[in-house]
């Protein structure tokens, strides 16, 4: 019966992460699977609630930065943006233009 209920639990913290879009309920929706995996096979919730903080914690740590990174890729500043900060060279001055009126 508790295989039941961290079998619920991963999958709705699955189905949340369709609304927040960060993927930390992804990641411990998973540790849920696989919490429910281990009640199923051992018996032990002892043993299941380790295994969902093993998981859960992994995959927090490790696969969601990457996943961040392939799926929200680092902006690229273009235009007037890409020049914040860079050095310019100037021109010859132009008749009639840079004075004050």
């Amino acid at each position: 019966m508790a295989a039941l209920f961290w079998l619920i639990g991963g999958i709705v913290l699955i189905a949340a992460e369709m609304l927040s879009g960060d993927f930390f309920l992804l990641m411990v929706g998973v540790g849920g699977l696989a919490g429910a995996g281990a009640e199923a096979a051992f018996g032990n919730t002892i043993v299941s609630a380790a295994v969902f903080a093993v998981v859960s914690i992994g995959l927090v740590t490790f696969a969601r930065p990457w996943l961040k990174h392939r799926l929200h890729p680092v902006l690229v500043h273009t235009n007037a943006d890409a020049l914040i900060g860079r050095k310019a060279v100037g021109g010859p001055a132009m008749p009639g233009f840079g004075h004050v009126l």
